[in-house]
């Protein structure tokens, strides 16, 4: 559904993204883990069209976006969920899944109705000003303002950031539901071990590029994501290095 080839993409004199290769199947949930300045923001924006690739390619279900603004490239139905949340906290609930419409232009919205199963809080506070929501809520909003703009693949960067455990299990658990249904996403997330834990494949960023990849419950058990990325010394084994291939 989405590939990107040798993506190259960056500010001004820096480049962030150095030949960044990755899938994200029809259906399928992918995780993209790394730490603090890898890339990984940057690699989202410029998927979604918020900064212009310096040179590779990015297609989405076989059609070349490369380099198209962001209201195109969510037109076509590649949308973001940016860190921090960004609703507008002035708007209620309501105008801000509203506002999420305008990404849908020229094919069907989503439905608020989706929205509000997905996100029960949401339709009892629909009238409520976003900026009054909880953190959590607003990282709903966030979401449920995505889907109303009819995602082909959703683009997650870090949705857990700064939630409690019990919010963000419950914002993960929607995630789940919305893969089960069918929505293709790639999610960046601070938490390696729940974003191994809640996908299929998964993608390891180290200075821009991609250091290691493959099946998610593999990567959870490869000692050197383990001593890296989940917080766990690895196992006892060899000289204790790094692998080239995960460095």
């Amino acid at each position: 559904m989405l590939t990107v080839t040798a993506l190259r993409a960056g500010y001004g004199g820096i480049e962030a993204v150095r030949e960044v290769t990755l899938h994200v199947p029809r259906g399928g949930m992918v995780a993209l883990i790394g730490a603090n300045g890898a890339g990984k923001t940057t690699l989202l924006n410029a998927l979604s069209g918020l900064v212009r690739p310096k040179s590779g390619r990015v297609e989405l279900a076989g059609d070349d976006i490369t380099g198209r603004p962001g209201h195109a490239v969510s037109r076509l139905g590649l949308l973001q969920v940016p860190e921090g949340r960004r609703v507008l906290g002035p708007l209620s609930v309501l105008e801000n899944l509203l506002l999420g419409r305008q990404a849908a232009r020229g094919r069907a919205p989503g439905h608020l109705d989706q929205v509000f199963e997905l996100f029960p809080v949401l339709a009892e506070r629909r009238a409520q000003p976003s900026g009054s929501l909880s953190g959590g809520q607003q990282q709903m909003l966030a979401i449920g303002r995505a889907l109303m703009g009819a995602p082909r693949v959703l683009l997650l960067d870090e949705p857990s950031l700064g939630l409690s455990p019990l919010m963000a299990t419950t914002v993960f658990a929607a995630l789940a539901k919305l893969n089960g249904s069918g929505l293709a996403m790639l999610v960046v997330e601070q938490n390696a071990r729940r974003a191994l834990a809640a996908t299929g494949r998964a993608y390891v960023m180290e200075g821009g590029r991609i250091a290691a990849e493959g099946d998610s419950a593999a990567l959870m058990h490869d000692p050197a994501i383990i001593a890296h990325y989940l917080g766990q010394a690895a196992p006892a084994a060899g000289t204790g290095q790094v692998p080239p291939h995960a460095a």
